[in-house]
This record gives C-alpha cells, sequence and structure tokens, in this order.
C-alpha cells in the first residue's frame, strides 16, 4: 500500500514539473507588451529616423534587417549599438529610432521618408 502512495506522490510531482516546464517556455515565446509609452517613442522614433537617417536609408530596408532576427532584445541591443557608431542621434535619440523601426509607426500615422537618392515621399 505504502509503495502505491510514493509511486503516485512521484507521478503527480512529474506532473506538475512538466505543467511548470510548459508554463516557463510559453512565456518565454510570448511578445513582449508594449508600455503605454511606446508609441510616443515610436512616433518621437520616426521624426528623428527623418531627422538623421531618411537621408541615406529607407524604414523597409532598415525595418528588414530588424525584423529577420528572431531575438528581439539582441536586434534591439545591436542597433542601438550599430546607431552608436553610425550616424550623429544622440544615444537618447538612437533608442527612439530603435522603437519606432522595431515597433513601427503608430496607426494611421503618415510619415515622409527619404529613399537614399534625394526623393521624398509620403508612407501611408
Amino acid at each position: 500500500m505504502r509503495t502505491r502512495h510514493v509511486r503516485m506522490f512521484v507521478i503527480a510531482l512529474a506532473a506538475l514539473f512538466a505543467a511548470i516546464a510548459v508554463g516557463f517556455g510559453w512565456l518565454a515565446n510570448r511578445e513582449p507588451t508594449p508600455s503605454s509609452g511606446e508609441p510616443a517613442v515610436a512616433a518621437h522614433g520616426a521624426q528623428r529616423f527623418e531627422t538623421y537617417c531618411a537621408s541615406c536609408h529607407t524604414v523597409e530596408a532598415m525595418r528588414r534587417v530588424a525584423s529577420g532576427r528572431t531575438d528581439r532584445e539582441r536586434t534591439r541591443v545591436e542597433l542601438e549599438r550599430f546607431l552608436e557608431t553610425h550616424g550623429d542621434a544622440p544615444a537618447g535619440e538612437d533608442r527612439a529610432i530603435v522603437a519606432y523601426l522595431m515597433g513601427g509607426a503608430p496607426n494611421g500615422s503618415r510619415h515622409i521618408l527619404g529613399n537614399g537618392r534625394g526623393e521624398r515621399r509620403t508612407t501611408p
């Protein structure tokens, strides 16, 4: 009888650990929830991108670099590091530009972007 209770306890404990492992796996693969200030930072980043980057780079090209990666945090850090050594934007502006590139423009907004050839167009 005692062996049966021990066996049931071990099975229940194993099921508990399996459920915890699945839960942690699910949490680790979720996209981060944007904070309430993120749309404002992204809008500011769109303006900063226009000021510091759009004369040579397109949003589409920069976003392709960001979207081709699976680790968003590492991509964010690498983009910030790239912007520290490339361009004239201060560090705070770099973070806003990265937020814009990784999160996109707020819904309903339109931004004028350079295409690298001196031509400008408005994006929907």
